[in-house]
């Protein structure tokens, strides 16, 4: 059962078979070894996790860099505390009453991380991925959603699709991964060669 369709891509529930190119997409998107081993992610109760098959057509640059996969997304609902657990530097950071009321109630998820193969970028298919894997996560009880997204150099790379969604932000990490960046755990695409780690992380939140 899909998530939803939308030719030439349709969205299906992750599949082992689905692993290897999963990691090479998001190698592309999210920086070399990001992911690394996926069995954290896929031992998570009520995780949702979709992946966007390319069944027809091509990439904006006419052919897709992804293989048959076009992009991902994943999340699941958190336990109580486990949002501070996952970003520490939270806990000295205020947050919405709704979500807090949520996440006390074990109602609270997280989406936590979505990629599109950039041959694929710039037509709609990150907004359904989101919209997808949100609605199933309503489905399975949430009341509350956060998402994590990704700044570089402050700019939020899911800024226009989480204000179109009626999300907020309500917090600022500033260079989060920077340990793992500087003892190159994973090698990201943005570090900047003076500076070093420039990425950081503006939180969004919606009751839902």
């Amino acid at each position: 059962m899909t998530m939803f369709d939308a030719p030439p891509v349709q969205i299906v529930p992750f599949q082992p078979g689905h692993e290897a190119e999963v990691r090479r997409l998001a190698d592309r998107c999210l920086g070399d070894g990001y992911l690394g081993d996926l069995s954290p992610v896929l031992s998570r109760p009520g995780l949702v996790f979709g992946v966007a098959l390319a069944t027809g057509g091509t990439g904006a640059e006419g052919e897709g860099t992804g293989g048959d996969i076009a992009g991902f997304v994943f999340g699941w609902r958190l336990a109580a505390g486990e949002l501070d657990g996952l970003y520490p530097a939270l806990r000295d950071q205020p947050r919405p009453e709704p979500l807090l009321r949520a996440e006390a109630a074990g109602h609270l998820a997280i989406l936590k991380t979505i990629a599109v193969d950039p041959a694929w970028q710039g037509r709609g298919l990150g907004g359904e991925l989101f919209r997808g894997c949100a609605q199933r996560l309503r489905l399975d009880g949430a009341d509350g959603l956060v998402v994590p997204a990704w700044t570089i150099a402050g700019r939020p790379n899911l800024g226009p699709v989480l204000t179109r969604e009626g999300f907020h932000p309500f917090a600022e990490l500033p260079r989060p991964w920077a340990e793992d960046c500087d003892r190159h755990s994973f090698t990201c695409h943005h570090r900047s060669q003076d500076e070093g780690c420039i990425c950081g992380l503006r939180l969004y939140g919606k009751p839902v």
